[in-house]
């Protein structure tokens, strides 16, 4: 198999009382690695039906490839974007770092930010992954074009100049 889950660098219950321990291993144990094996399956297959040149099959490998590809790639950003509550995770960032400020500047609250977020969630199909990435001069809220796909529509939230 070509692809495999990734390590995580903390225990199931060490992003309690934030995600379960239950919950981390359903979504990790289950879900990811079912996006894997399916990965891995389509991607051996494909490897077969190439030389055959049967564009019908090979077309349905290719979607399957996006979806549990990208599934498996954005399962895989999350997991190493999460960090314990020991380590501060599961928590806003400081009212006196640069990021809350920008993000304030923005949406005006945290919590009109995570409205904003789940609104675009809420159109994807399947899961909804929506990612916020943050370049110290702009939040881009990212968002794939097709559910779990690995080409983004980026909507960016340009930081307003001031005038002098």
């Amino acid at each position: 198999s070509d692809y495999s889950l990734p390590k995580l660098e903390y225990d199931f219950s060490g992003l309690e009382p934030v995600i379960s321990k239950e919950l981390l291993d359903l979504h990790y144990n289950k879900h990811h690695a079912n996006y894997v094996k399916a990965l891995n399956e389509a991607t051996a297959e494909l490897k077969e039906v190439l030389p055959k040149k049967d564009l019908v099959r090979i077309l349905q490998l290719e979607q399957s490839i996006a979806f549990n590809g990208g599934s498996h790639v954005n399962h895989s950003m999350y997991w190493e974007n999460l960090s314990p509550v020991k380590e501060a995770g599961g928590k806003l960032p400081p009212a006196e770092s640069p990021f809350y400020k920008q993000i304030v500047h923005d949406w005006g609250s945290f919590e009109n930010m995570m409205k904003y977020i789940n609104a675009q969630a809420g159109g994807l199909k399947g899961s909804g992954w929506v990612w916020l990435v943050y370049d110290l001069s702009l939040i881009h809220i990212s968002e794939p074009t097709r559910q779990a796909e690995i080409s983004y529509a980026v909507f960016c939230l340009k930081k307003k100049k001031k005038k002098k």
